[in-house]
């Protein structure tokens, strides 16, 4: 077992090591939350899937983050 720091260095070493080129689809996000479950044990209050997507979700919001986008409106499409 490994500390929560340790857990989500891990995660994000994992996906910088990827080269992801774009996000993740749901199902490779699906896909790479399951592969952290079973290769990193760490404590956890809200669950480990959730620290692992919520990690995943914010490595990619930081490197894929396009400043001069417009965001995404309420429904989640873009608001041109």
């Amino acid at each position: 077992m490994v500390s929560r720091g340790e857990a989500r260095s891990v995660v994000e070493n994992t996906l910088a090591s990827r080269g992801a080129g774009r996000p993740m689809t749901a199902e490779e996000m699906s896909d790479f939350c399951k592969l952290m479950l079973a290769r990193v044990e760490f404590p956890s209050r809200d669950g480990r899937a959730s620290d692992i997507r919520a990690w995943a979700r914010r490595w990619e919001r930081n490197r894929f983050y396009d400043p001069t986008s417009t965001p995404p409106g309420p429904e989640g499409r873009r608001v041109e």
